[in-house]
């Protein structure tokens, strides 16, 4: 449900930020829809390779990927100057 949930949310910030310019031109929510969508990917990439039965091994590769989403976050909600969210790119994933 977690998966779902982040997927959803971010699918949800995309939809209206591009086709209906639903919350204006905020440029930080195109970042956070982007982090959103992405967790909730990998939510469902681990699910089903524990249902499968598959090694755990590309988690480690995956890493290096969130690596650079969490690194791009934290400038993009820095140089928009909020920080609290910067903190949580930094802290969280």
């Amino acid at each position: 449900m977690p998966g779902f949930c982040q997927f959803l949310t971010g699918v949800y910030l995309i939809v209206g930020l591009t086709w209906f310019n639903v919350f204006g031109s905020a440029a930080p929510l195109y970042m956070a829809g982007l982090a959103f969508t992405v967790y909730g990917i990998h939510w469902f990439a681990m699910a089903h390779r524990r249902y499968t039965g598959s090694s755990a091994a590309p988690d480690g590769w995956m890493a290096i990927a969130y690596l650079f989403v969490s690194v791009l976050g934290a400038y993009v909600f820095g140089k928009a100057g909020d920080v609290p969210v910067m903190i949580i790119f930094i802290v969280w994933p």
